[in-house]
């Protein structure tokens, strides 16, 4: 995941190979489940963090190529949209003071990280969404130049037999509106925090982390505004539920919380 690929472009014969691909990848995860061929090590975390390139006036600036040349750092890469990058960390073992060494690593690559982006003239923010960012910017000219994107973008439309994306919001001010690209996406960034566990103890911790997911939102939502409109709290959720979806039932769109708990 996170691969660059050779192409954007599948034939069927492409579709029939991922197909058969993935039942036998299916096949394995569920014998290895079962003769517990994975590995018990747990208790390891890391995080990645997304952030935005903002111009003086705090306005989106495209130019994540120039950011990503002049740092030369391989833990920080491009994200969907040109104005937008992905700071990543090494895992760490969940012990002792690890927290407190995740935050001062953390804070002293952003001071580099700033330093880099004020030489190129623009400044990093991390917020949900910029309350700045306009359509104008999602669109598939600020799209990062990698073919796993353009892939996205065309599988998406394929699925959706060119119907436009309907992009629609509750709120004070609601918002409803047509969008012909997957770079609605772009507009929700987040801090995403990993965590690797042993195979047993899997099922009990993901349903955890969806039971927590609610009174966490509730805690951090920081994304009230899209577009000029106020909307939710987090607009983020509705946002990228629609942003790439393919369909209208939970199997389809391609974001969802799923149908229940992990048995």
């Amino acid at each position: 995941m996170g691969e660059e690929i050779q192409s954007s472009h599948f034939r069927d014969e492409d579709f029939a190979e991922f197909h058969a691909h993935l039942a036998e990848e299916t096949a394995l995860l569920e014998e290895w489940l079962e003769t517990g061929a994975f590995s018990n090590c747990g208790g390891v975390g890391g995080y990645e963090l997304e952030a935005w390139l903002v111009d003086r006036d705090g306005y989106p600036a495209p130019a994540n190529n120039a950011f990503l040349e002049r740092l030369g750092n391989p833990m920080v890469v491009p994200e969907l949209a040109t104005f937008n990058v992905e700071l990543n960390a090494d895992p760490l073992r969940l012990e002792g003071d690890v927290l407190s060494r995740m935050h001062e690593s953390l804070t002293s690559a952003w001071r580099e990280y700033r330093r880099v982006a004020a030489d190129l003239d623009m400044r990093l923010a991390t917020v949900g969404i910029l309350p700045t960012v306009r359509k104008s910017d999602l669109t598939l000219e600020h799209m990062s130049p990698l073919k796993r994107y353009r892939a996205l973008n065309e599988q998406i439309f394929r699925l959706r037999h060119g119907a436009p994306i309907h992009l629609a919001i509750e709120g004070p001010d609601p918002l409803d509106l047509l969008h012909e690209d997957v770079m609605l996406e772009a507009a929700a960034t987040s801090f995403q925090i990993h965590l690797k566990t042993s195979a047993a103890e899997a099922a009990s911790l993901f349903n955890a982390s969806k039971i927590l997911s609610a009174p966490l939102v509730a805690i951090t939502a920081n994304s009230p505004f899209l577009f000029g409109h106020a909307l939710w709290q987090e607009t983020r959720i509705p946002l990228f539920e629609q942003a790439v979806s393919v369909g209208a039932s939970d199997y389809g769109r391609r974001v969802s919380f799923g149908r229940a708990f992990v048995q």
